[in-house]
């Protein structure tokens, strides 16, 4: 990764988010299928037609209109389909960087980096401020990018 250049999640994210979201489709239609209705390939594609083509749609959209920038003390990221949202996180702030990733995530190569900073509305709603998704090599080349140069300040 370079410095002052602006960055999108991999392509292979959207992938992940479809195959996720088609496992959640067939889960929600499993049920279905044990109790031995005969038009449960009709609910099935009901379920993808009626939640899986507009979750589509939103997750193509997201993707293409979320970035974020990485600069010597900062990361600032941008997203939004309808109202834009930036958000700058100075580096000196940042209280810890954890990476997880899940079985999916990890077949698809994904991994997740999530920003704590000292903000205090992270205690009452327990979410990070920042969360990017990655490659396994970016991931942590901005852990250690981030930790390092806080560490300098």
């Amino acid at each position: 990764m370079e410095l002052n250049k602006t960055y999108k999640f991999p392509p292979i994210f959207i992938s992940f988010l479809y195959a996720k979201l088609t496992l959640l489709l067939l889960l929600i239609s499993t049920p279905f299928l044990f109790l031995g209705l005969n038009g449960w390939f009709v609910i099935v594609i009901c379920l993808f037609i009626f939640l899986g083509l507009p979750f589509a749609l939103y997750f193509a959209l997201d993707y293409n209109n979320t970035s974020f920038s990485v600069e010597e003390n900062k990361i600032t990221l941008n997203w939004g389909i309808i109202s834009k949202k930036s958000k700058t996180i100075v580096f000196d702030s940042i209280q810890n960087v954890t990476i997880i990733s899940g079985l999916l995530a990890r077949i698809f190569g994904i991994f997740v980096l999530r920003i704590w900073t000292a903000s205090p509305g992270q205690i009452h709603k327990d979410s990070p401020d920042g969360v990017l998704y990655l490659a396994a090599l970016d991931a942590g080349w901005l852990k250690n990018f981030m930790t390092a140069n806080r560490l300098k300040q």
